[in-house]
């Protein structure tokens, strides 16, 4: 073996070992809801769920989430999308009789603020499903439910997560 590909061989075991530590890991699963952790400067934790449903049928959604990651002192929820969205466009949140809007950028859809963050979370607990509406950039309309079952067991769960 040559000293270069000895050195493409070390650097590609580098390479996948630090992605190792990056990847997330499901620690445990409450309902729809799976509570996950991965390790960047220090080790970071979320709850994360799938849709139910997805709308208009025969269009390919892409991998679709709802996150909620754990900040110091807060829970930020986020939407990340299997395709990019409209720029300028706002996901269009119901859970029961409120509704929220999310600022987007690529694919990927955040509240403005902490207060918002803090009145999703509480109305995602009290609620058991929750509609997310989306434009992609192509100007498809798309629609997802999702089951909140098991989202407060996990947001307790992901508070241990060490």
């Amino acid at each position: 073996m040559t000293i270069k590909a000895v050195g493409v061989s070390i650097a590609s075991l580098l390479l996948s070992i630090t992605w190792a530590q990056a990847d997330p890991r499901l620690l445990s699963q409450h309902g729809a809801w799976g509570v996950y952790s991965y390790r960047s400067d220090t080790k970071r934790c979320y709850v994360l769920s799938v849709p139910v449903s997805k709308l208009p049928a025969g269009v390919d959604h892409g991998e679709n989430f709802v996150i909620v990651s754990q900040a110091p002192d807060d829970e930020q929820p986020e939407a990340i999308m299997g395709y990019r969205l409209k720029p300028g466009s706002e996901i269009d949140v119901a859970i029961a009789n409120q509704r929220f809007s999310m600022f987007t950028q690529d694919n990927k859809a955040w509240l403005p603020n902490a207060e918002e963050d803090r009145s999703m979370v509480s109305a995602m607990r009290a609620a058991s499903k929750m509609k997310l509406s989306a434009t992609s950039w192509r100007g498809t309309q798309t629609q997802y439910a999702y089951s909140l079952m098991g989202l407060t067991a996990a947001l307790s769960a992901s508070k241990t997560c060490k």
